[in-house]
C-alpha cells in the first residue's frame, strides 16, 4: 500500500476491497486484518493524513458490506513515530 493511500482513498481499488470484503465474509472463520503495516515506521514513507483516510476508507468498505467476521489491526513501528506523528480516532 505505500505509495498508494491517495489512490486508495479516492476509491480507484474499490472494487477490489469490496472483492476482499465479501470473500472474507463468506468464509466461516474470523480474520485480523492489518492495513499499512508499520505505518509511522520511516521506511514507509505514509502520509498521516493520507493513512488515516485510507484505513478509515478500507474499515468503511467492510462496515458498508456488513462483515463482522473481522477486525482491524492498527499497528505501528513500536518506536518513536516518525516527524512525531499524531494519530487520532
Amino acid at each position: 500500500m505505500v505509495n498508494q493511500c491517495k489512490s486508495v482513498h479516492m476509491g480507484i481499488y474499490d472494487e477490489i476491497i469490496r472483492d476482499f470484503a465479501n470473500f472474507v465474509k463468506s468464509l466461516p472463520t474470523s480474520f485480523y486484518i492489518r492495513i499499512g503495516y508499520e505505518f509511522d515506521s520511516d521506511s514507509n514513507h505514509y502520509d498521516a493524513i493520507e493513512y488515516q483516510n485510507t484505513f478509515r476508507h478500507i474499515v468503511d468498505i467492510f462496515r458498508s458490506l456488513n462483515v463482522s467476521n473481522s477486525v482491524f489491526v492498527w499497528h505501528s513501528s513500536g518506536e518513536k513515530p516518525r516527524d512525531y506523528l499524531a494519530l487520532k480516532d
